[in-house]
């Protein structure tokens, strides 16, 4: 799942339709296909935060979200 943030708005992102495609969107994706599939079934989602700048992948976890963050 993707979901960007504008504005302090949080819209999720269907893929092929309002997903960015630039060069980190595209890098993101690609680290997420290789995630494990713990991993995948943790929930990660790629982020793209255009308020702080950043695309990463977002992990879930006990003690609260975990996000590798791109900077652009």
């Amino acid at each position: 799942m993707e979901i960007q943030i504008s504005g302090g708005i949080v819209r999720r992102v269907r893929g092929g339709q309002d997903a960015p495609v630039n060069s980190l969107a595209i890098q993101a994706r690609t680290v997420a296909n290789f995630l494990p599939l713990i991993c995948q079934r943790a929930g990660a989602s790629i982020v793209h935060n255009v308020d702080a700048n950043y695309t990463g992948i977002r992990f879930d976890t006990k003690v609260g979200p975990v996000v590798l963050e791109m900077r652009w």
